[in-house]
């Protein structure tokens, strides 16, 4: 796409693209997240403070999935910590037996190394996640420590609505955090207006799709202010001004999901993160958010309202 956008004068903005090797100064893409490099840093905090020693990964094998296993594996390296490289599967994969098997031998030799309080599994997928689980779920070994992952599958339905990978994201504490965004009123209005429409809590990308909207939309007004609505007319000027105003518009501007600052790349500055997982109750799986991270302190904060209390399926 970004190939395409850059051939034809045309600008980008993605709500979920994370990868390292799109961080590039003045290009035709903006995105409205941060990279994985945030991302690696906080779950490398998080399974080191959680006790992990030594992690076995597990990632599709793609431009995303490289880079961010390149970033955990610097990251949690330089902690002090062990990373094995398990398994890299091909992205059209749909039987993962296999590859469950090289994961469940590798992770029983790191639990002889290092008991299996203190090993666990990074997982970084999409939502073949699921048929992750199912191949995972036949290795006790799997089961017995904890899970780790990306932003991904944080608060994906279909982990929670298939009873295999809901019961082994439940029982493996399956933690994964995302970008938070600031609550304020514009953030309530979304919530409302989403959950109403359906049916359900939308995850900080959706903010993000919200947000880039507007950003467009305040943008393209401020071109029209400045140069004229004859600007209209001429598409190559109108699409340059308005890659140039694109920028400092988003900088000033505070929406559902938070202020808005780019850095020298056109990727957004965030550092507050939350920690999800898969909670059980009384009426079945469903995703909590557990914790709370601020990167640019590296602190882990309870959150004050998880206090709810955890049934056995």
């Amino acid at each position: 796409m970004k190939q395409f956008a850059d051939q034809h004068q045309m600008i980008l903005f993605s709500m979920s693209s994370t990868a390292l090797t799109l961080a590039i100064p003045n290009d035709s893409l903006f995105r409205n997240t941060p990279t994985v490099a945030a991302d690696a840093i906080v779950v490398s905090n998080l399974m080191w403070s959680s006790g992990i020693r030594a992690i076995a990964l597990i990632w599709r094998g793609d431009t995303y999935g490289d880079s961010l296993v390149q970033q955990v594996n610097k990251t949690f390296t330089a902690m002090g910590g062990k990373v094995v490289p398990a398994v890299r599967y091909p992205i059209d994969t749909t039987d993962f037996s296999g590859y469950a098997n090289t994961l469940a031998n590798v992770v029983s030799q790191l639990v002889n190394q290092y008991v299996k309080e203190h090993v666990a599994v990074y997982d970084v997928s999409f939502i073949e996640v699921v048929g992750i689980f199912q191949a995972a779920s036949q290795y006790d070994i799997l089961k017995q420590v904890r899970w780790f992952a990306d932003h991904s599958n944080a608060g994906a339905v279909e982990i929670i609505n298939n009873p295999i990978a809901a019961q082994m994201a439940y029982s493996t504490s399956y933690l994964t955090p995302i970008y938070a965004p600031t609550h304020s009123i514009y953030y309530d209005q979304v919530t409302q207006y989403i959950n109403k429409t359906l049916g359900r809590v939308p995850n900080s990308f959706s903010y993000s799709t919200y947000d880039i909207f507007w950003i467009y939309v305040y943008t393209v007004l401020k071109v029209i202010q400045a140069k004229g609505i004859g600007i209209l007319s001429d598409q190559s000027s109108f699409i340059k001004e308005v890659y140039n105003a694109l920028m400092p518009v988003g900088n000033h501007y505070f929406g559902a999901s938070g202020l808005h600052k780019f850095d020298q790349n056109g990727d957004r500055i965030v550092d507050a993160f939350v920690i999800m997982k898969v909670n059980y109750t009384s009426t079945g799986y469903k995703w909590v958010t557990l914790r709370y991270y601020n990167s640019s302190c590296s602190t882990l904060t309870q959150l004050k309202d998880f206090h709810q209390t955890q049934s056995t399926p």
